[in-house]
């Protein structure tokens, strides 16, 4: 949920402490490669959600999530030039 360049917010009924790291793999799409974050830090809890900040990532992942996140900025402006 809500990803971004620097994170993204998780849902999960697994708790997590603030502080703790993680690898993240993110399915983009059902028949796609999935991206991969190889360090990703916990940086908030809330009940059933928690925030990533993304520390370290491979450079074709980083291009990747470049562009799955300019492509997610550019959704809204299409539907609303649609409407």
């Amino acid at each position: 949920m809500d990803l971004s360049l620097r994170g993204c917010r998780i849902f999960s009924s697994t708790a997590v402490l603030p502080g703790t790291t993680l690898q993240l793999q993110i399915h983009l799409s059902d028949d796609g490669p999935h991206l991969t974050v190889d360090q990703a830090i916990v940086r908030w809890c809330r009940d059933t959600h928690f925030g990533l900040e993304f520390a370290t990532l491979r450079p074709d992942q980083w291009a990747r999530l470049q562009l799955t996140v300019k492509e997610l900025e550019r959704q809204p402006y299409e539907q609303a030039g649609e409407a």
